[in-house]
């Protein structure tokens, strides 16, 4: 495992490689107030953006991994397929994603799948796949761009890519006004041979939702990614002491953040 630390860009990379293709997750804390985070499968030739901070330099697109922005790094890497997890409609998590379908590079992979908390439903705030439509992507498999599929997560979801590859369960609350009590949690499993890592990414879902998802998850993650905007949401000492399996705790947090919730 290789810790990195950046101040503002980059907050850790934790990466588990084998001798051709490497599973890694990326952490990233950004210049604004929002988060981020990538779940990348070289194998499968895939990878998951799980939120996207705020709009422009301050979300996503002006981050680095490596030398490059995440989507010049992805498409290096030779990543075909990319899903685009909203974990729930804020500005500070969907603004960044927001950016990033608007770079004509997304064009260059040959499958898109937006995945939410059906929002659009419940809000009426434009969802990204109509936003990525609305801007002229390419529909489902149609025009000369990447076939496009859209995902509405609710309850315990056990996600297949297809193809095999990276295992990924998605977990969205169906119950609260609130949307952290409605925001998906992602689980995903980093390998390396016969040794794995499960990363529970948190996010900003609520005390509520999380005990709801511990009470349904079969797992035993050893990191665990808890909100940019620390303890008001979902700070739990009772989930670390139901979880002994866990090694790491990933806040991507920095000066920029105006909650001050650590």
């Amino acid at each position: 495992m290789k810790i990195h630390r950046k101040r503002y860009w980059l907050a850790l990379i934790f990466v588990f490689a084998t001798a051709a293709w490497a599973d890694e997750a990326v952490f990233l804390a950004l210049q604004g107030d929002g988060s981020a985070s990538i779940a990348i499968d070289e194998n499968a030739q895939r990878a998951f953006i799980i939120d996207g901070g705020r709009s422009g330099a301050r979300g996503i697109m002006g981050g680095r991994v490596g030398e490059d922005d995440p989507l010049g790094n992805l498409l290096a890497r030779g990543v075909r397929e990319l899903f685009v997890v909203c974990s729930h409609p804020h500005r500070d998590h969907m603004s960044g994603l927001i950016s990033l379908i608007e770079d004509p590079r997304i064009e260059r992979f040959d499958r898109l799948v937006f995945i939410d908390n059906d929002y659009e439903q419940r809000t009426g705030r434009e969802s990204l796949i109509a936003m990525y439509r609305k801007r002229g992507g390419a529909g489902p498999g149609g025009g000369n761009g990447p076939g496009t599929d859209h995902v509405s997560i609710q309850g315990k979801s056990p996600f297949e890519p297809g193809g095999g590859g990276m295992a990924v369960e998605l977990y969205a609350g169906a119950h609260g006004a609130d949307e952290h009590d409605r925001a998906i949690i992602s689980a995903y499993t980093i390998t390396e041979g016969d040794r794995a890592n499960t990363v529970v990414d948190f996010d900003d879902a609520s005390k509520a939702l999380i005990d709801e998802w511990s009470r349904e998850a079969d797992l035993k993650p050893k990191t665990l990614v808890i909100s940019h905007h620390g303890s008001k949401y979902n700070y739990r000492k009772d989930i670390l002491d139901a979880y002994p399996s866990v090694r790491d705790v990933v806040i991507t947090v920095n000066d920029a953040n105006r909650y001050f919730h650590l």
